[in-house]
């Protein structure tokens, strides 16, 4: 078995590395001293008594990677007495290959930052500290804990080793009251024209106030009423996020105190990201963004001003929309007006039980021709029949080809329940009188996740009495469990029907419990995880 630089092999191999070589890292060091040593004497033909530990140390590091598998044994296993094990081998480009893989793995984790991929290889020994440390580009994610030494110093490490690479700087904020004003009077002023990504994470007013304040983009301490100076100018910043981890911050802040905290340049920046927090006031540079996220309450300037107003008014640029929206018992007044935007994802967050009308209300405020992709989390399938049937719609969403539907919360499953045991609806309730090709002209997906009366909608949209949707290219499905069963049958009875009038059959992406069945004349294709249908 040869390893190359191959992507696929790589994270797994930072795995190994980290989880099984540390263990035996003790036990490896002796083997790199007297390698030549035993080689010598192999070719001495002598009797080795040095031999002899070496291969007991052999057979320790194979009782360490056993659970590995094949990988590891190729990596690990193949020790002989006059030889180096593989790892120690490798080239210096396919380690930092390693480690670059292990670091999209610990993005994904989010592990301890004290133990990140490319620390914990450059610790295994000299060779690997060699290399993993003259590869600048491994050391480009900064995290910083300002209330922590430790976490400073480590910083300051990663900044002299990223040398001249782009940087990402993570602040976490958290009781700054007790942050020294050496912490505040920050290390990272003379990297700031090498900051791409800015993520910061606070618990208060003042948390927020410190970290700015440690980039100097606002002074720790000064009069509301006194000028700041010129802007803080970040030529590469790209990506701006905040998380307030508090829910009480955004009830709690008077957003006035606010309006110079973001007044820094930035001719760069085209995405940001706001969880449980706002801006306050207009920042200069919303006019460029073309991505924005607002997520557990988070709204662009004001937490009470109406999220789609803010939209159509402060981000003309704005090309992918991600936003969490509450309290649909009102109607949005002034909905999404936009030539640009393309992708929509919304999250309707709504503690007032079932409102069957909601979706279509907020459907009715759009005016997006270019929107190609809408992700909808929250829906419930009584809320798509009422939309699907609404004949007297204009045409709103002339260019979209995708088009979902996602229930995943607790909260969203137990109004489902609610639905179906209290308001007593079962699929006869469901009615749709065609298909909704008035709406979407051009929709070639659809997807239904967790949607109560699955089954009946696409009976209703495909079966054997709804008419020709010839767009549809695609279905994807992943019912609830109670409705495995009927939803199995309802894409067999489309599939025949389809075939029986010569009509193309769309394709259906299944999940795990759908996908295992038997199909022979039905194209499917697998759904790991409902995460894979995340844009």
């Amino acid at each position: 078995m040869g390893f190359g630089p191959a992507r696929n092999n790589a994270t797994y191999a930072a795995r190994v590395l980290i989880e099984v070589f540390e263990p035996v890292r003790r036990l490896l060091l002796p083997l790199e001293r007297d390698v030549e040593e035993v080689h010598r004497e192999v070719e001495g033909g002598e009797v080795l008594e040095l031999a002899l530990p070496r291969l007991r140390v052999i057979r320790k590091i194979q009782s360490f990677c056993l659970p590995f598998g094949d990988f590891a044994s190729f990596l690990l296993f193949n020790v002989s007495l006059t030889q180096e094990p593989p790892i120690l081998r490798l080239p210096n480009e396919i380690l930092v290959e390693i480690a670059v893989a292990g670091q999209r793995a610990d993005w994904e984790s989010q592990p301890d930052d004290l133990f990140t991929t490319e620390l914990a290889l450059s610790q295994l020994c000299r060779r690997f500290r060699h290399a993993i440390t003259s590869a600048p580009e491994l050391w480009t994610r900064v995290h910083v804990d300002l209330s922590s030494q430790d976490s400073i110093n480590l910083s300051r490490l990663y900044l002299e080793r990223s040398a001249t690479q782009k940087i990402s700087i993570t602040l976490d904020v958290h009781h700054s009251e007790s942050t020294s004003r050496e912490a505040v009077d920050s290390h990272l002023t003379p990297h700031i024209t090498r900051i791409t990504r800015l993520y910061i994470e606070f618990e208060s007013y003042f948390d927020l106030k410190t970290a700015l304040a440690s980039l100097r983009i606002i002074q720790l301490e000064w009069p509301l009423d006194a000028p700041l100076g010129p802007p803080v100018h970040f030529p590469c910043l790209q990506h701006f996020e905040l998380e307030g981890l508090s829910e009480m911050f955004g009830s709690h802040t008077n957003y006035d105190l606010l309006e110079h905290f973001f007044a820094f340049e930035a001719p760069r920046l085209c995405s940001l990201a706001l969880t449980r927090c706002s801006l306050g006031s207009h920042a200069p540079w919303m006019s460029t963004l073309t991505r924005v996220e607002l997520r557990h309450g988070a709204a662009l300037v004001d937490p009470d001003s109406d999220i789609f107003e803010d939209v159509t008014i402060q981000l003309p640029a704005l090309t992918h929309l991600r936003a969490d929206l509450k309290e649909l018992y009102y109607s949005y007044e002034h909905g999404i007006v936009s030539n640009c935007l393309t992708y929509l994802q919304l999250k309707i967050i709504d503690d007032s039980g079932p409102d069957t009308a909601a979706l279509l209300r907020i459907f009715s405020s759009f005016n997006t021709p270019a929107l190609t992709h809408l992700d909808l989390h929250g829906t419930h399938g009584d809320q798509i029949a009422l939309l699907f049937n609404s004949t007297n719609q204009p045409l709103r969403f002339p260019a979209l080809t995708s088009l979902s539907f996602v229930t995943r919360s607790k909260d969203d499953l137990r109004v489902c329940r609610q639905l179906e045991e209290d308001w007593g609806l079962d699929d006869e309730d469901i009615r749709i009188s065609a298909p909704p090709v008035h709406l979407f002209p051009a929709l070639s997906s659809l997807t239904l996740v967790y949607q109560c009366f699955t089954p009946r909608i696409l009976r209703e949209t495909l079966g054997r009495s709804s008419l020709p949707w010839p767009s549809l290219q695609t279905i994807v499905l992943w019912p609830r469990k109670r409705e495995l069963e009927e939803t199995d049958k309802a894409v067999r009875e489309i599939a025949r029907w389809k075939q029986e009038q010569e009509e193309q059959v769309p394709k259906f992406r299944l999940c795990p419990e759908l996908f295992r069945r038997e199909w022979l004349s039905v194209e499917v294709e697998l759904v790991d995880k409902i995460s894979d249908l995340d844009a």
